[in-house]
């Protein structure tokens, strides 16, 4: 999912589909106008085909080679496996210790309002695979997620069917390329999010 962005990402992945190499299954949907993490999240959902299904940044700060340990977990019983800078294994490598501060806050208070995501210890995690079957029906629902924000997971935990949840530690590299998207506006919005949750039925 690319929201139009600046920085040659479809290019990129417009020349690897051009080279005609079967063993590469890559299906580009580039946005005309930004629509925010989320809303591109659940858009790439309802687009994708496979049994399961794997939300990541494309920057490699989560890095792809815990995929299969992601998927593992899922043919094991989960419906839902997050990448984890929470438990044992699992660090911060790509935060500044103001961003690490701000993490541990909005997972301390989305841990504190939202019951169902008190059993994950990093709920705001970007980094997760689920079954297309926990979120499938859920997806054709506008009314049940938010399209603004950064925190899809955390909708997930609390407005699907997902029962098992399993956390798989990685190390969250440091950023290779561009910047943080973290603001005001986002913190706001994080906090209508964690309300509106926390207020639905």
């Amino acid at each position: 999912m690319d929201d139009n962005s600046p920085d040659g990402t479809a290019l990129v992945i417009g020349n690897i589909m051009m080279r005609g190499n079967t063993k590469c299954l890559v299906k580009l949907i580039t946005r005309p106008e930004k629509r925010g993490l989320s809303s591109a999240v659940l858009d790439g959902m309802k687009q994708s085909s496979g049994k399961y299904i794997v939300v990541m940044d494309a920057d490699l700060q989560h890095p792809p080679e815990v995929i299969p340990r992601l998927i593992q977990a899922l043919e094991e019983g989960a419906d839902l496996s997050v990448g984890s800078r929470r438990i044992r294994g699992g660090i911060s490598e790509g935060l500044s210790p103001a961003r690490e501060v701000s993490s541990l806050l909005a997972s301390l208070l989305a841990r504190l309002i939202l019951p169902r995501a008190r059993s994950v210890k990093d709920p705001v995690s970007g980094f997760f695979a689920l079954k297309r079957s926990v979120i499938c029906d859920t997806l054709e629902d506008r009314r049940r997620f938010v399209p603004s924000g950064y925190k899809v997971l955390l909708q997930i935990l609390c407005r699907t069917s997902v029962r098992k949840v399993v956390e798989v530690p990685f190390i969250f590299e440091a950023r290779r390329s561009g910047y943080s998207k973290l603001n005001s506006n986002e913190v706001i919005e994080y906090l209508r999010l964690v309300t509106r949750l926390a207020l639905a039925k």
